[in-house]
């Protein structure tokens, strides 16, 4: 099992302040990777370029809100697995 250290863990979160709340309590737990995206739009495209093992999600939120995002994480994280790309498969998600 990985600890915290070894995570690479996004943040989507249109709110500035709860956004930086979040990944300094993270930060402060030990976490080395921390990405933050303001939308999930954003955050699709920062999955894109990293590989990411836990997601933090809030529902509302501008663009692509937070039930798109599970929605297209799913159908990305689907694709990879059927392509022998694992790793984005293997993500965690908590929204609300």
């Amino acid at each position: 099992m990985k600890s915290i250290s070894d995570l690479s863990i996004l943040i989507v979160e249109d709110e500035p302040l709860q956004r930086a709340v979040l990944a300094g309590n993270l930060r402060r737990m030990g976490a080395q990777k921390v990405l933050e995206a303001a939308d999930g739009q954003e955050a699709i495209g920062l999955m894109g370029a990293h590989g990411v093992d836990l997601i933090f999600c809030d529902i509302g939120m501008p663009n692509v809100d937070g039930p798109q995002f599970i929605v297209r994480h799913a159908e990305l994280a689907h694709g990879a697995q059927g392509a022998g790309r694992g790793r984005r498969g293997s993500s965690r998600c908590w929204y609300g």
